[in-house]
Parts: C-alpha cells; sequence; structure tokens
C-alpha cells in the first residue's frame, strides 16, 4: 500500500526536479544569450572606435604631412632606441638634391654637417639619448652644391612609462640669409670706421646704448677730444657744455634713441683740456631683430675752425653793416667788446 505512494512521490519529485532543472538550462542560456549580445555590442563598438580614431589618425598625419611640406621649416621624428629618422617637409630641396636623392638617414644627416661643428652635435645626440633634454643648438650643415648653410634646429623628447626617452621630435629651420646679412653689415661697419678712423684729427665714430651711454668710440677721439677709448665710455651727457645749443642736441639723440631718424645737428662739447669744440653729429638708430632700437650709432666732424670762421666772417659783415650806417667808431667798438 506504500509502495504507490512512495513510487508516486518519488516520480513528482522527479518532475519537479526536471522542471527546475529546464528553468535553470533556460536562464542560463539566456543570460548567456544576452551576454554574447551585449559582448557583440561592446566589440563592435570598440571596432568602430577603432576604426574612427585610425581614421583621425590617417587624416590628422595626412594635415601634418600637408604642413611640414607647406611650412619653410624642415620637421623630424628621431626613434633614440633604433636610430630610425623620419623627414617631414622637402629636405631633398633644402640641401640641393634632387627627390629621393638625399638618403633620410641619422648618418646621411651627420656626414653633411661642418667638421667644426659636428663634435659638439655628436656630443649633445648622446646627452639626449640618456638624459632627454631639449635640443636647441646652431650648426653648419653642406647641401649637394658644397654651399655650407646654417640650420638652427630644436627638439623635444617623448618618455615612456618609466621615464625614459624614447622619441624626439623637432624642426630645423634655416637662417644661412639672416647670418650672411649679419655678416654683411659686421663687415660694412668695419669698413666704416676703418674709413672713419683714417680722416684722423676731424672725425670719430661712436655707438651708445638706449641708456646713452658709450659702448664704442673709435680711437680718432683721442685727436679730436683728447680722450682715450676707454675714458669715453661714459653718458654722452658727460661731455656736454652748458650752452644752449646742447638742449637740441639732447633732443635729437633721444629721438634717435626712439627710432626717428635725425639730420644733422651740432653740439658743443668739453676738449679733455678744458676748452670747448663745435661737432656735427650725424647718427641713426640701430634696430633688434624684435624691431627694438638697441642702440645710436654714428660720426662726429669737429668743425670747431668752421664754426669759429663762421663767427669771424658774421663780425665783419656785422662791422661793415654798421660802418656803411655810419655808425660812430665807439658803438661799433663797444658791439664786440
Amino acid at each position: 500500500m506504500n509502495d504507490p505512494l512512495i513510487t508516486t512521490l518519488l516520480l513528482l519529485f522527479l518532475g519537479v526536479l526536471c522542471c527546475l532543472l529546464l528553468v535553470f538550462l533556460a536562464v542560463n542560456i539566456w543570460q548567456r544569450h544576452q551576454a554574447e549580445e551585449t559582448l557583440r555590442k561592446a566589440y563592435a563598438s570598440l571596432e568602430q572606435r577603432v576604426q574612427q580614431r585610425a581614421a583621425e589618425f590617417q587624416e590628422s598625419e595626412a594635415q601634418f604631412r600637408l604642413m611640414a611640406e607647406t611650412a619653410s621649416d624642415l620637421l623630424y621624428e628621431w626613434d633614440i632606441r633604433t636610430d630610425h629618422l623620419r623627414w617631414f617637409g622637402d629636405i631633398d630641396a633644402a640641401l640641393g638634391f634632387a627627390q629621393g636623392e638625399f638618403p633620410h638617414t641619422l648618418e646621411a644627416w651627420q656626414n653633411r654637417i661642418h667638421p667644426q661643428d659636428i663634435s659638439k652635435i655628436n656630443t649633445l645626440i648622446v646627452h639626449h639619448r640618456e638624459h632627454g633634454d631639449a635640443l636647441h643648438v646652431e650648426y653648419r650643415i653642406q647641401g649637394k652644391e658644397g654651399r655650407w648653410r646654417y640650420w638652427v634646429d630644436r627638439g623635444a623628447a617623448l618618455f615612456d612609462d618609466s621615464g625614459q626617452p624614447y622619441k624626439l621630435v623637432g624642426s630645423c629651420s634655416d637662417v644661412t640669409h639672416m647670418r650672411q646679412y649679419e655678416q654683411a653689415l659686421r663687415d660694412n661697419e668695419l669698413k666704416y670706421r676703418t674709413l672713419i678712423e683714417s680722416l684722423g684729427s676731424e672725425y670719430f665714430f661712436y655707438r651708445h646704448d638706449i641708456r646713452g651711454v658709450f659702448t664704442y668710440v673709435s680711437p680718432s677721439v683721442k685727436q679730436v677730444l683728447g680722450y682715450s677709448q676707454a675714458e669715453f665710455l661714459l653718458h654722452y651727457a658727460t661731455y656736454l657744455s652748458d650752452n644752449q645749443l646742447n638742449l637740441k642736441a639732447k633732443n635729437y639723440s633721444q629721438l634717435s634713441i626712439q627710432g626717428q631718424k635725425q639730420p644733422p645737428y651740432e653740439l658743443e662739447a668739453y676738449h679733455k683740456n678744458g676748452h670747448l669744440c663745435r661737432l656735427r653729429v650725424t647718427e641713426f638708430p640701430v634696430f633688434a631683430e624684435n624691431g627694438h632700437v638697441e642702440a645710436v650709432q654714428g660720426v662726429a666732424q669737429d668743425v670747431s675752425l668752421q664754426h669759429q670762421a663762421r663767427l669771424m666772417q658774421n663780425g665783419r659783415t656785422q662791422v661793415l653793416e654798421m660802418i656803411a650806417k655810419k655808425q660812430p667808431l665807439s658803438d661799433i667798438l663797444h658791439a664786440f667788446v
């Protein structure tokens, strides 16, 4: 009598167990499907972002290359670990080579650097490998035709997670025309100074800063005013007399310091022995690269004899005019006493 009941209960239990198992399997399958669907969407989203980033990178690289090709400077990327060097911009044309003729390697670049500059460059390269310091150096590099160019190289390092430099990115600027212009100015100034100094006793060449302190005076100042070059390197006002003429001279000098070209003017200065000299000054402002005045330079001519001659001529003219007017001799004498 108990056997059928037990059997029924057992079958019922097994049925419930099977139902639970089926529910568990169904939930598990549904969860796995949901997980797979979520994973598939996440993968699709990730792949889309990767493709988007790749497209953005390609676009950025294309823009970077376009900028490099149209920029006046050359850009480069140097892998410090492999010594692989990539140039952005037309380095071939910059050095006078046909397209693709110049090897875009670190060794080819080093071989073109002036022998007097290469040791400095190699030292900087070694130091940069070890420390990753910023690079800023000027050197000479030879083009295909043999002409030396002046380049200014500026670079900065990229560091890995351990703080070690692994890449250097930078730019090279050709400053050859600027250096040639500066040399031409120095040559012309030397010729100018030589010319002025050769004039001897009547002229001297000078240069003063924007404060008015002389920074250079030619040796001929000794013959004109009696001072040595070292003695004369003071403020220009030190040598001016109290003649009203010098008020205008100071104004002219200040306008020169402000960058305004002035006409020639005269001033009265003390000779070292104490007597007064009349000087005619022709000067002009000197501008720095930033457009600001950095100095004033000019030429001073001793016109003391000419000034005395003018005074004498004016005196004779005045005497003749007074005689022509039949003024008494006492009045004529009184006018010049």
